[in-house]
C-alpha cells in the first residue's frame, strides 16, 4: 500500500511542492501574471477614459481638433472619475460601461441645449433642470451631430470595458481609492479656477462665445471654468461710501433736472407690457422672401408709437434674462456669461419697475400662461413688487396652438383684469407668453403653417423656419387685436411690447445655409440678440423709429414715455441711454457702433465702472442696499 501510494502522480506533485524552491517560484510567476493582468487592465482603463471623452464631445464636434495636451487634460478626469466609479462598483467592467453611459448621457445632452438655444450647459444650468423638463414634451429631440461616429464610439467604449477585468476587494483599499479618487476631482477643479494655469496651458477662457469655449477645451475644462463666475466679484474699490458719493452726484447733477422737467398728470396711464415668446424678425439675419408678410400690422405703427430694434442678451432661451433685465434695470454685462439672477442672486425683495409703480398706487399683476415654478417665477415676482400673479392653473381663457396657450388668450386675460378694476385704479400688468416657444418641427393638428419661404433651393427643408414663421404672423395678428380693442377705450393706456430672444439656431439653419451668412462671425453673432419692440399709446406721445435700446435701459424709456416719477437709479441709466443706448452681456453700442467692452475708451469704462458699482449694491450687497437709490424720488421728501 505504502509503494502503491509513493508510484502515484498526485502524491509525487504534492511532494515536489514541498520542494525548497517550488513554491517561491510559483508564487512569483503568479504575482507577475496578476500584474501583467493588472497592467493591461489600466491600460484599457486609460484607453476608455480617452474613448469617454471622445464620446461627450464627438456629439457636438470634432473632439481630435481640440490641441492633444488639452486631450490629455480631458482624458485625465475621465480617468478620475472612471477610479471613482471603480471604488464604488469593485469591478472595472461594471465602472467601465457606467462612465461610457454617463459620458454618452451629458454628450446627448449638451448637443440639444447646443442646438436649443445655441450654448452649452453652464453649472447654473442645474438650477434650471425643472423647468427644462416642464418644456421637453414639446421638442423633437435631436440625433447627435456625428452620429455614426458616436455609435462607433460607444460601441468601442462599451466593448473595451469587457476588458479591463480588474477588481477592488473591501476594506481599505476601496476606501483609499475613493479618497483619493475625490481628492483628485478637487485638485482637477481647482486649477481650472486659476487664471494662471488655464494661462500657461492656453485654454480658451473667451466668455463672448461660449460654445466655441467648450468645443476648444472640452465639455468637463468648459463647464469647470464657468465656476469661477457663480460668484459675482466686487467692482474694483467698491464700498458703501462710494456709492453714497455716487448718489449725492447723481441727485444734484441728474435727478434735481428731471424732476424740473416731469410734467404734472391729471391722469395716469395704465401700462401694459407683453414679453412675447421668441417674437424676432429675421431679415436682421439674412434677407428672404415669403409668400405672406410675418408681422404687418407691427411694421404699421407708427402714429404714437417708439419702435425700434431691442438688442437682447440670449439667443433661443433663456428668457427670465431678458425678463430680468427689464424689471430690475440691471445688467448682464456685469453677471456671469449665461447665469440666470431668477435663480442665483434674487433671494429678498429686489426693487424695480413693479416696485415703482405700485409706490405710485397701480395694481401691479405678473401674467404667465405656463407652470409657476419656471425660473423661479412664483418666488422671484413678490419679492419685486407683484401683488397678483397669474399662471396657467389661473387663466380663465384657454385656447391653444400647438401645446401652448394662445398670445390672444394672454390678450384676453389682461383685458378682463382691465374691465374688472375700478375706474379711478391704474393697472401695471406684465404678461409673458408662451404661444411661440421652440419644438418648431412637430406636427399639431390644432395649427397649420401658413407662411412660405420662396426659394430655388429644394434640397433644403424650410419646415422649422416656416412653423416658426407662421406663429410670428399670428402673434402679429393677436397683437393688433389687442391695439384696436384699447384704441376704442378713453382711459389713457400705454402698451410696450417686445420679443424677449430670436429662436433657436436649427430653427434657421436652412435660411442661413440658403441665403449666407453675409456678416463676419462677430457680427453674426451680435445680429442674433436683436429682436424688435414697441411702445404704442391710445393718447398722443413722440413717435420715434429705428430706436435702438436693450432691455436694462427699456423700463426707464418706457416710464418716461408716460410721464412717471422714477428712482435715482433709474435716472442714473436714462442718463447712460443717452450715451451708450445699448449694452448687451458681449458688447455695447454707441453712436460709433458696436464695441467690446475691453475696447472701450477710458470715459466709456469710467460710466460703465459707475453703473457696476449701483449694479452690485442693487443687486448683490443686499445687507449694504442704498434703499434710496432705488424708491421713486418723491418718497424721500
Amino acid at each position: 500500500m505504502v509503494g502503491s501510494n509513493r508510484s502515484n502522480p498526485k502524491h509525487q506533485a504534492i511532494d515536489k511542492n514541498r520542494l525548497p524552491l517550488v513554491k517561491p517560484v510559483s508564487d512569483s510567476l503568479r504575482l507577475i501574471r496578476q500584474s501583467l493582468f493588472t497592467v493591461r487592465g489600466i491600460l484599457f482603463l486609460i484607453v476608455v477614459s480617452f474613448s469617454s471623452f471622445y464620446l461627450l464631445e464627438a456629439q457636438s464636434h470634432l473632439p481630435w481638433q481640440i490641441p492633444f495636451g488639452i486631450q490629455l487634460f480631458n482624458a485625465c478626469f475621465f480617468f478620475i472619475l472612471l477610479s471613482l466609479f471603480l471604488s464604488i462598483t469593485r469591478n472595472s467592467i461594471a465602472a467601465s460601461i457606467l462612465i461610457s453611459l454617463v459620458s454618452f448621457a451629458i454628450g446627448y445632452a449638451n448637443q440639444a441645449v447646443l442646438l436649443f438655444r445655441d450654448n452649452p450647459i453652464f453649472p447654473w444650468d442645474l438650477l434650471s433642470v425643472r423647468t427644462a423638463i416642464s418644456v421637453s414634451d414639446n421638442y423633437v429631440w435631436p440625433q447627435p451631430k456625428n452620429i455614426w461616429l458616436t455609435i462607433l464610439l460607444l460601441i468601442l467604449s462599451l466593448t473595451l470595458a469587457w476588458l479591463t477585468r480588474i477588481r477592488i476587494p473591501k476594506g481599505a483599499p476601496r476606501r483609499m481609492l475613493a479618497a483619493i479618487s475625490i481628492l483628485l476631482v478637487l485638485v482637477y477643479g481647482s486649477l481650472l479656477q486659476s487664471h494662471v494655469f488655464t494661462g500657461f496651458f492656453n485654454f480658451n477662457e473667451t466668455l463672448f462665445t461660449q460654445k466655441n469655449l467648450y468645443r476648444q477645451n472640452g465639455f468637463i475644462p468648459g463647464f469647470l471654468i464657468n465656476l469661477r463666475y457663480i460668484r459675482v466679484d466686487e467692482p474694483e474699490d467698491y464700498g458703501l461710501n462710494q456709492v453714497e458719493n455716487l448718489s449725492e452726484q447723481i441727485d444734484e447733477e441728474i435727478v434735481s433736472e428731471e424732476l424740473e422737467n416731469l410734467a404734472p398728470q391729471s391722469e395716469k396711464p395704465n401700462i401694459l407690457v407683453v414679453m412675447n415668446e421668441a417674437f424676432s424678425d429675421l431679415s436682421v439675419i439674412s434677407p428672404f422672401e415669403t409668400n405672406l408678410e410675418t408681422m404687418p400690422f407691427f411694421r404699421s405703427l407708427t402714429e404714437n408709437t417708439i419702435r425700434g430694434n431691442l438688442y437682447v442678451s440670449v439667443v433661443g432661451g433663456n428668457t427670465a434674462t431678458t425678463e430680468f433685465e427689464f424689471l430690475t434695470g440691471d445688467s448682464m454685462a456685469f453677471l456671469p456669461h449665461g447665469s440666470v439672477a431668477y435663480q442665483q442672486f434674487i433671494q429678498t425683495r429686489h426693487p424695480g419697475l413693479p416696485e415703482t409703480l405700485k409706490a405710485e398706487g397701480y395694481r401691479t399683476i405678473a401674467m404667465h400662461p405656463y407652470g409657476e415654478a419656471g425660473w423661479n417665477r412664483n418666488k422671484v415676482y413678490p419679492l419685486m413688487g407683484f401683488e397678483e400673479m397669474v399662471f396657467i392653473d389661473d387663466f380663465e381663457y384657454r385656447s391653444y396652438i400647438r401645446q401652448y396657450i394662445s398670445d390672444r388668450s394672454v390678450y384676453q386675460q389682461m383685458i378682463e383684469r382691465f374691465e374688472e378694476k375700478q375706474p379711478d385704479d391704474r393697472l401695471f400688468c406684465f404678461a409673458v407668453t408662451m404661444q411661440n416657444h421652440g419644438g418648431y418641427d412637430a406636427i399639431h393638428d390644432n395649427f397649420q403653417p401658413t407662411v412660405a419661404i420662396e426659394n430655388e433651393n429644394d434640397r433644403l427643408d424650410f419646415t422649422p423656419t416656416e412653423h416658426y414663421l407662421s406663429l410670428i404672423r399670428e402673434s402679429d395678428q393677436a397683437f393688433s387685436s389687442l391695439i384696436q380693442y384699447f384704441s376704442n377705450i378713453d382711459e389713457k393706456t400705454i402698451i410696450l411690447f417686445f420679443g424677449d430672444h430670436q429662436p433657436h439656431d436649427y430653427a434657421i439653419e436652412p435660411l442661413l445655409e440658403e441665403n449666407g451668412f453675409g456678416y463676419s462671425k462677430e457680427e453674426m453673432a451680435q445680429n442674433r440678440t436683436i429682436v424688435p419692440f414697441c411702445i404704442w399709446a391710445n393718447y398722443p406721445i413722440k413717435a420715434q423709429q429705428d430706436v435702438q435700446i436693450s432691455p436694462n435701459f427699456l423700463s426707464s424709456l418706457l416710464l418716461e414715455t408716460a410721464g412717471m416719477p422714477q428712482s435715482p437709479y433709474g435716472y442714473f441709466l436714462s442718463e447712460v441711454y443717452e450715451t451708450i443706448p445699448v449694452m448687451t452681456a458681449n458688447f455695447y453700442v454707441d453712436a460709433d457702433g458696436r464695441h467690446l467692452y475691453d475696447e472701450a475708451p477710458e470715459y466709456h469704462q469710467a460710466l460703465f465702472h459707475q453703473y457696476e458699482m449701483l449694479q452690485y449694491n442693487h443687486l448683490i450687497d443686499i445687507n449694504q442696499r442704498l434703499n434710496s437709490l432705488f424708491q421713486p424720488v418723491y418718497q424721500r421728501n
